[in-house]
C-alpha cells in the first residue's frame, strides 16, 4: 500500500510539472558539455547540463554597463534571449551584444536659449521677409545683431495669436550645434498646451537613429523687446549639406535622380490659398482613390521643376513614387523602400497618433543609387490626444480608427512581414529608448515651468478653449498638460503591441 501511494504521488508529480519544465526533460545518463563565449571581452566558462533544451535567459552572463544583451549565437543561428536552445555536446554559444549610448542624454531639455529679434517693420506675411538683426545668448551660441530677414510660417497656425516664424541669415550660421545653414524656424507651439510635443517626437526620432531627424532646442524670444514666449528652434526641412543630404550633381540623360517631397494637402488648400502651389511645378497629384486612397497632392521640395529636372525625367520621378505607394498595397513595398525606415516612421507616427499622417508633413527622400527612406518626421503640436475634431481619440485604439489613418501604414499593418518588423522595433524601443523618454518627463516639466507661465502670461492659452484643444485639456495645469502626454505615450505604446497583431 506504502509503494502504491508513492507511485501514485509520483504520478500526480509529473502530472502536474511534468509538462512545465522549461528546459527540457534531464537525461540521466547524458552529460553535456557547453562553452560559453562572452561576445565582448572574449573570456570562455565551460558548463555541463543534463537538459537537452536550455532557455537562453539562463545562461550565466556577465552584464555589462553600456552593452545590451541580444541573445547568444550557435554557428549562423542567433537566439533571442528568451529561446530554447537545442543542446549537443562540445556546443559554443557566443553571446552577443548591443553596445548602447545613455539615451537619456536625447530627452535633456538643456539650457534655454534668450533670443532678441529687432525687425524694421511689422511681420503681417508668410509670403514677405522683413529686415532685421538677432541677438543669441546660450551656452552653446552666442550671436550680437546679426543681420537677418524674418517673416511668419505655418498654416492652420497663422490663426493663433502667437506666429510662428521663419529666420533667413545671409551667410549660414551654426546655431547650438546643429550644423551650419542660412534658413532656421521659430515654432510657437500654440496648439499644444503641453509645448513638448514637437520636442519629444523629433527628439525620439533622434535616439531612434532616424536619418536627418530634425534637431530643436528651447528658446524665450524677445521681438522689439517685448516678450513673445517659449519657442521650440528647429532645423527647417529642405535639402542641404546640414539638413537632408541628399542633392548630388546628374545630367539630362541620368534615369536615377535624388528626391525630397512632402504629402502635402496644403498645396490645393481652399482655406489657405497662401500655401497653394503650382501645378507640376511645386507639387503633382497621386491619385489612389481606386486603391482606397486620396488624389494626394506631393509637394516637390528637391528637386525644382524649373531648376534641375527634365520633363522626362520628371514623368519618372513621378512613375516612381505611384509604383512605390502601390507597392505597399501589393505588399512589394521592399522593391522600393528602406523597409527599416518605413518601421521607424511609422512607429513615431503611431506612437503619437498624428492625425495628419494622411493630409500633411509626411516628407520621404530620396538618395542617388538607393531606395526611398521616409522622414524627416514633423509637426506634432495636432497629436497625442489634441484634437477635438476627431472621434474616439483615446490611447486604446490604432490611428486607423480615429481618422482613417494613412495609406501607406493601413496597407503596410496587413502585411505580416512588416507587422512581425514593427512589433520587434517597438519591443526593442520598449527596452531603452522609450523608458528614458518616459523617465524625461518630470525634468522636462522642471525646465520648462516657469518659461511657460511667463508665456501663459502673454497669450493666456494655457487654460483657454480653442481649436483643436479638446475638453478634456482645458483646465488642466501645466504639470497636468505635461504629465498627460507621458500618460497618453506609455498607454498608447503598450496598446500597440496588443492591437498589431
Amino acid at each position: 500500500m506504502k509503494k502504491f501511494s508513492l507511485i501514485l504521488l509520483f504520478l500526480v508529480f509529473m502530472l502536474l510539472f511534468g509538462c512545465t519544465m522549461e528546459e527540457g526533460p534531464i537525461s540521466e545518463s547524458t552529460k553535456y558539455h557547453i562553452t560559453l563565449v562572452d561576445g565582448v571581452t572574449k573570456e570562455e566558462t565551460e558548463m555541463v547540463t543534463s537538459r537537452i533544451r536550455i532557455k537562453a535567459m539562463n545562461l550565466d552572463v556577465e552584464l555589462k554597463e553600456g552593452y545590451l544583451l541580444i541573445g547568444w549565437q550557435l554557428g549562423d543561428i542567433v537566439y533571442d534571449t528568451d529561446a530554447e536552445i537545442p543542446v549537443t555536446d562540445g556546443m559554443v554559444l557566443t553571446s552577443v551584444w548591443k553596445e548602447v549610448e545613455s539615451y537619456a542624454s536625447f530627452f535633456e531639455v538643456g539650457s534655454i536659449a534668450k533670443i532678441e529679434i529687432s525687425a524694421t517693420d511689422a511681420i503681417t506675411s508668410k509670403e514677405d521677409y522683413v529686415t532685421g538683426s538677432i541677438s543669441i545668448t546660450d551656452e552653446d551660441t552666442k550671436l550680437n545683431n546679426v543681420p537677418i530677414s524674418i517673416r511668419l510660417r505655418g498654416n492652420s497656425s497663422l490663426t493663433c495669436p502667437k506666429k510662428s516664424y521663419k529666420i533667413k541669415f545671409d551667410s549660414k550660421q551654426d546655431l547650438f550645434g546643429f550644423g551650419k545653414d542660412k534658413e532656421w524656424a521659430l515654432i510657437a507651439n500654440y496648439f499644444d498646451p503641453a509645448m513638448v510635443r514637437n520636442f519629444y517626437a523629433y527628439r525620439l526620432a533622434k535616439a531612434m537613429g532616424m536619418e536627418f531627424a530634425v534637431d530643436c532646442k528651447y528658446a524665450e524670444v524677445y521681438l522689439n523687446g517685448d516678450l513673445l514666449g517659449l519657442y521650440l528652434v528647429c532645423e527647417t526641412v529642405k535639402t542641404g549639406s546640414n539638413r537632408v543630404d541628399i542633392e548630388a550633381d546628374y545630367d539630362e540623360n541620368a534615369t536615377d535622380i535624388p528626391f525630397l517631397l512632402e504629402l502635402d494637402f496644403k498645396m490645393i488648400s481652399e482655406s489657405d490659398p497662401e500655401s497653394n502651389g503650382i501645378e507640376n511645378t511645386d507639387y503633382f497629384m497621386m491619385d489612389l482613390r481606386s486603391l482606397g486612397g486620396k488624389n494626394y497632392p506631393i509637394a516637390c521640395k528637391y528637386p525644382k521643376t524649373y531648376k534641375k529636372i527634365t520633363t522626362t525625367q520628371y514623368e519618372n520621378l513621378k512613375n516612381e513614387v505611384y509604383n512605390a505607394f502601390v507597392s505597399t498595397k501589393n505588399k512589394t513595398y521592399a522593391d522600393y523602400f528602406d523597409v527599416d525606415s518605413l518601421v521607424d516612421y511609422f512607429i513615431i507616427q503611431e506612437l503619437f497618433m498624428n492625425i495628419d499622417l494622411d493630409h500633411s508633413s509626411v516628407f520621404f527622400y530620396k538618395k542617388m543609387g538607393e531606395k526611398i527612406k521616409m522622414g524627416p518626421v514633423w509637426d506634432f503640436d495636432i497629436s497625442v490626444g489634441n484634437a477635438n475634431y476627431v472621434n474616439n481619440y483615446s490611447y486604446d485604439v490604432l490611428m486607423k480608427n480615429v481618422n482613417g489613418g494613412s495609406f501607406l501604414l493601413n496597407n503596410l499593418l496587413k502585411d505580416q512581414v512588416f507587422k512581425t518588423k514593427y512589433i520587434n522595433r517597438l519591443k526593442e524601443l520598449q527596452q531603452e529608448i522609450l523608458p528614458a523618454m518616459f523617465a524625461s518627463f518630470e525634468a522636462t516639466y522642471r525646465a520648462l515651468e516657469a518659461y511657460e507661465l511667463r508665456d501663459n502670461g502673454v497669450w493666456h492659452n494655457l487654460f483657454a478653449e480653442y481649436w483643436p484643444k479638446p475638453d478634456y485639456l482645458v483646465g488642466p495645469t501645466y504639470y497636468q498638460q505635461v504629465i498627460y502626454v507621458r500618460y497618453y505615450l506609455q498607454k498608447h505604446a503598450e496598446a500597440m503591441l496588443e492591437l498589431i497583431k
